[in-house]
């Protein structure tokens, strides 16, 4: 679509310049295979796009001063996140500085503005654990049973959101439980960052499937006590200030849509069914009058 955009908008700039139309066209056309062959990613996709558009549709020039600024910002953020990763301690956190340091560097390598700015959050998160500990669960726990039932997010996310919401639920910094909670900063950060994507791709097509580690935190306690979904979101909701709950994000419940789904299927079956015996009475009917005659 951004291709054809692309094509209608050089025939307005351009009209009546043939030849510069024709070099447009094939340039785009081999933009739009490198895709299909290389597989690149969207986002480099629609930059490739947009460096080809400015240069060749709108004829802006390279602004050198303007680059060099981009650059040297980027630069500055990265010597701040390496900085940062050189004060965290991250024993027991499943990672490690020189992860964090290759990330880094490669994000830099690659002019990655958003990978950059996407692992900045993840080392400030990772510091916060670090400073205190057992807010911090809560905080990640409070956010995640909040989420886990948004309707953007994926059978696999869903998964991955709950098995981490049934283990914060029972380290020592939550409940008095014995497990440690440093193990689980960094699935609960990334996590949180998946959800946040999930909402900002969301297309509005609900995946209403449900798997085993969803069930296990959703399914009633011992004598019918509340599940430790529930018992887990009432607990942070009520012990943690109000400016350390992320509300950043809307609060939705896919179940409502699979409600829906079973409803609807319950209706269709009931309609097949009348519709059958109302088939079978008529046939009935058929063969008693054969019958009589």
């Amino acid at each position: 679509a951004y291709i054809a955009t692309l094509r209608q908008v050089a025939s307005q700039r351009l009209a009546g310049q043939e030849v510069a139309l024709a070099r447009i066209d094939a340039g785009l056309q081999d933009i739009e295979e490198s895709l299909k062959d290389k597989g690149n990613s969207t986002q480099g996709f629609l930059q490739l796009l947009d460096r080809f558009a400015a240069r060749y549709i709108f004829q802006i020039e390279d602004n050198s001063d303007k680059l060099s600024e981009r650059l040297a910002k980027l630069n500055a953020q990265h010597e701040s996140i390496l900085k940062a990763i050189s004060e965290l301690n991250l024993t027991n956190y499943g990672v490690t500085a020189d992860q964090l340091r290759e990330q880094a560097n490669k994000a830099i390598e690659a002019q990655d503005a958003v990978g950059l700015s996407r692992l900045a959050a993840y080392v400030a998160a990772l510091k916060d654990a670090n400073d205190r500990p057992g807010v911090e669960a809560m905080k990640h726990l409070y956010f995640l049973t909040q989420h886990v039932q948004d309707k953007p997010l994926s059978y696999d996310l869903r998964e991955q959101v709950s098995d981490i919401i049934a283990r914060l639920s029972k380290t020592n910094a939550v409940f008095g439980g014995d497990d440690p909670a440093e193990p689980l900063f960094a699935p609960a950060i990334l996590a949180k960052q998946a959800i946040e994507l999930a909402h900002a791709q969301f297309n509005g097509k609900v995946d209403t499937r449900v798997g085993d580690k969803y069930k296990a935190i959703t399914q009633a306690g011992e004598d019918g006590g509340p599940s430790i979904l529930e018992s887990n979101k009432s607990f942070t909701s009520e012990v943690l200030e109000d400016a350390d709950k992320d509300k950043s994000l809307p609060v939705t419940n896919f179940e409502e849509d699979k409600a829906s789904e079973a409803s609807s299927s319950s209706d269709q079956s009931s309609s097949q069914s009348s519709s059958s015996s109302s088939t079978n009475v008529a046939s009935d009917q058929k063969d008693e009058t054969t019958s009589s005659n």
